[in-house]
């Protein structure tokens, strides 16, 4: 995995181990997860000074100040990760599960937890729009907004997407064979490869230093 934070490239690696790209453009070794934990896929931004690390067993806070990681008890294998507020909402292979920050940032945690809307079915990615979640689950992207669930749809169809992420007052989804749909204010722009997309299958979006590169 590969993420930018507060100008640093860190690198996360199929051994556990979380590297960074230094100045002068060496690969730095910080830390290693617990061997236990497995690989680590995937780094999302996260509560200030702070990286959300997901690796195959288990999930981490990692402080890139003080260079310090805390387990988190996430009971699950973490897709994904969004924080609204004081809410941290995960995606996972069993649906999207929802968490207090207060309670899960504890030494030793009482976590509550719910599986949100009781749609256990998988998600793969999630990203916060406003007071919302923009949902791609493995039946089509959703939007969940005060406790309801409703399909977004392109065209009257479902979106089959591998990732959604917000950029300023846009929802970036990338799909599977509709190249990338931009959604933003209740409307659609489609770019495909009739607009220069190499390929109409987007299996990752990065956003750095204000330019957004598609996978």
């Amino acid at each position: 995995r590969l993420h930018t934070e507060a100008g640093t490239l860190f690198l996360g690696k199929a051994t556990g181990r979380l590297c960074k790209m230094t100045d002068a453009g060496n690969l730095q070794h910080i830390l290693s997860i617990p061997k236990e934990a497995g690989a680590i896929e995937r780094i999302s931004s996260f509560i200030p000074d702070h990286l959300f690390i997901a690796a195959s067993m288990e999930s981490f806070a990692y402080n890139y100040v003080t260079n310090t990681l805390k387990p988190l008890s996430v009971g699950i294998t973490v897709k994904d990760v969004a924080v609204i507020g004081e809410m941290v909402y995960v995606a996972t292979p069993r649906g999207i599960q929802s968490y207090f920050m207060e309670q899960l940032m504890e030494q030793h945690p009482r976590l509550e937890t719910k599986l949100l809307f009781a749609k256990a079915t998988r998600c793969r990615s999630i990203t916060p729009l406003h007071d919302s979640l923009i949902a791609a689950y493995n039946d089509g992207v959703f939007v969940l907004t005060q406790e309801k669930l409703r399909p977004l749809l392109f065209q009257g169809y479902p979106i089959y997407a591998s990732t959604v992420r917000t950029v300023g007052s846009k929802v970036l989804i990338g799909t599977y064979n509709q190249g990338l749909l931009i959604y933003e204010n209740g409307r659609f722009q489609n770019l495909t490869a009739k607009e220069g997309l190499t390929s109409n299958f987007i299996k990752d979006i990065k956003t750095i230093d204000g330019a957004t590169w598609l996978v």
